[in-house]
């Protein structure tokens, strides 16, 4: 009987902290109502990044699907723990550990297909407030494909010294910017004021 009740307790407070990950106010705009997962930073496959804070991913209902436009294409944003801005190599750095983590690629072994991933960014627009990137990712799909594929990217990053937070909001797609999928992740922004939202 104890058993039963304590099986029946781990259910409810699994229940209810699903309910309040659900209801809890988000980073990100997002209308649309897409899946959000959260993560700590570093994530638990992704322990060398040099970034401390929380990961919120967010997942339109294609993304994993292969036969649909949204395939792979999703929006994260990192919340981290210091009011500077990264360096572009650091975000290269942290995107290429992120994602070898991500898809299990071996830091002393690589077996064709599976490549070391590559991050490259263009500096777009640089302001006071924020700074905007494009760039691709080019990594090993290890969940679909099982073959080496191109994200493209799009970053801003932004200070909040009042909190000593940095927000970098990075969307990606194999689709080109042009693509339509790009109008549906381009709307998932920064609350605003961001720097008031904790």
């Amino acid at each position: 009987m104890r058993t039963i009740i304590l099986s029946i307790s781990l259910l409810a407070i699994g229940v209810i902290t699903r309910a309040q990950e659900t209801s809890a106010p988000t980073l990100l705009k997002n209308e649309a109502a897409w899946t959000v997962e959260h993560f700590p930073l570093p994530t638990g496959f992704a322990q060398d990044m040099t970034v401390t804070g929380t990961e919120e991913a967010y997942f339109p209902p294609g993304w994993s699907d292969i036969e649909s436009p949204e395939l792979w294409s999703y929006v994260f944003v990192w919340e981290i723990n210091s009011d500077a801005l990264m360096t572009e190599s650091a975000i290269e750095r942290n995107l290429e550990t992120y994602f070898d983590g991500l898809m299990g690629i071996p830091k002393d072994t690589i077996i064709a297909p599976k490549l070391p991933t590559t991050a490259v960014l263009l500096k777009q627009e640089a302001e006071a407030a924020k700074i905007s990137y494009v760039g691709k990712v080019r990594t090993f799909d290890r969940f679909r494909s099982q073959q080496m594929m191109t994200l493209h990217m799009e970053l801003i990053q932004r200070p909040c010294t009042t909190q000593g937070k940095t927000y970098v909001v990075i969307r990606f797609s194999p689709k080109p910017h042009e693509h339509a999928v790009w109008n549906n992740l381009r709307k998932l922004t920064l609350q605003e004021p961001i720097c008031k939202h904790n």
